[in-house]
């Protein structure tokens, strides 16, 4: 532009040959560095003054007022330069101040989370592994005194129950501290604690294309597995149950299928929270959830969105 400026001076002496130069030095001072556009603004001002000198003949008073313009319009075009410079400092040092927000309240929820963890731990560990004592103590107590099967039974029941509780408790202290969470690949190991530890004859099975889920998703079906579980080993004693997965495109479908069990089903219905509890983590999901009465026992049945 300025040689083209510098030309038209040239071909076209009393034009207006000296706004391409003028629009030249702006574009030269909104673009480069102070000194690179400072030394071919200066460059570019005085060869239009030369030409309008030389070659066009013009009176000093035309030839000072293009150099002042080239002047101001580069000068224009340096402080809008420094203008979005300081622009884009202020918001790069507003996105760090927003990062390191963001991470102190991550450090925070860490520590506080930490805090309930330890807490969890010193308190209900420490009692649930107290009780499994007592109840094995319990145990011992009724069959060298020759208790009743009933008595025993209720005892072995409750010492699995605070077994399973402290498993549990250390599951949840471990989410807290941001261990590996509950999530649908621990589902199997979850089948088979029920299958070791309280003698539940439960298979696990699973069709499709496995794929992450979120960890809501994950917790999700993972509590709902072990609520159910709890269900039939606390109303269906003994029953056969199946616990199912069908990956589909969209969702993930699981069930909970069990035969009548030795103490039948009379008190699955009224379960206390356990359903409640299902039926608020799938509707948090956008999911639908049906447990009642099947052709062989008890079915629980939830599908998630994916």
């Amino acid at each position: 532009m300025s040689a083209v400026s510098v030309v038209l001076i040239f071909l076209q002496p009393h034009g207006v040959s000296d706004l391409p130069a003028g629009a030249a030095v702006f574009i030269t001072g909104v673009s480069l560095p102070s000194r690179r556009a400072f030394a071919l603004g200066f460059a570019v001002t005085a060869s239009v003054g030369l030409a309008l000198s030389i070659f066009a003949g013009e009176e000093v008073g035309t030839v000072i007022s293009a150099l002042l313009l080239c002047s101001v319009l580069g000068v224009t075009g340096s402080l809008l330069r420094h203008s979005r410079l300081s622009r884009d400092r202020t918001e790069l040092l507003l996105a760090e101040l927003e990062e390191a927000r963001d991470d102190q309240a991550r450090a925070a929820a860490t520590a506080e989370r930490a805090s309930i963890a330890r807490e969890l731990h010193d308190v209900l560990a420490h009692s649930l592994s107290g009780l499994a004592i007592q109840l094995e103590g319990a145990r011992k107590l009724a069959l060298n005194d020759g208790a009743s099967t009933e008595l025993r039974d209720t005892i072995d029941s409750a010492a699995a129950l605070a077994k399973k509780g402290f498993v549990e408790a250390r599951h949840a202290v471990g989410v807290l501290r941001n261990e590996e969470p509950m999530n649908v690949e621990r589902l199997p190991d979850l089948v088979r604690c029920f299958r070791e530890d309280f003698a539940l004859p439960v298979d696990f099975a699973t069709s499709g294309t496995a794929r992450a889920v979120s960890a809501e998703v994950g917790l999700a079906l993972y509590r709902i597995v072990g609520e159910a579980l709890t269900n039939v080993n606390r109303h269906a004693l003994g029953a056969t149950t199946h616990v199912t997965v069908i990956w589909r495109v969209h969702e993930i479908e699981l069930t909970v299928n069990n035969e009548e069990g030795g103490h039948g089903l009379s008190g699955a219905v009224d379960s206390g929270w356990g359903l409640i509890g299902m039926q608020e983590r799938v509707n948090r999901l956008g999911g639908r959830l049906v447990a009642g009465p099947s052709a062989i026992g008890w079915s629980v049945g939830v599908t998630v969105p994916l």
